[in-house]
């Protein structure tokens, strides 16, 4: 359901299955664990999940906020077709939604002013 792993201090976190109100308690505390830490950025990978409800949703627009307070980017990657036309823009959070991995990795190296890493499609 979820893991993560860390490459050069940037938590690059997958998802896999089904992401719903009975999921998100377990997502929610590991996430909780993962923003005890001091990461440079975060990359959510939705490579290997195939359904995120609302719940899904809200979890992540919370986890945004709370790096927006740490000023830490995050990006999305393989990201559904539906997800990328959901609009994040709750306060002033910009999540980067990427077509890979690699990609949002590159991103998040690049710009380390949370508020310079644009949204692509």
């Amino acid at each position: 359901m979820i893991s993560h792993h860390i490459r050069d201090n940037i938590c690059i976190v997958s998802l896999t299955g089904r992401i719903t109100l009975a999921e998100t308690p377990e997502i929610e505390l590991y996430l909780a664990t993962l923003l005890k830490m001091d990461f440079d950025g975060f990359i959510i990978n939705f490579a290997q999940a195939d359904y995120i409800d609302s719940s899904g949703i809200g979890l992540l627009i919370l986890f945004s906020r709370k790096l927006i307070t740490r000023q830490t980017p995050l990006a999305f990657c393989h990201v559904a077709t539906i997800l990328t036309e959901i609009t994040f823009a709750t306060s002033a959070v910009k999540i980067s939604v990427c077509d890979t991995e690699e990609e949002a990795f590159i991103g998040l190296q690049k710009h380390t002013n949370y508020r310079s890493f644009m949204t692509t499609s």
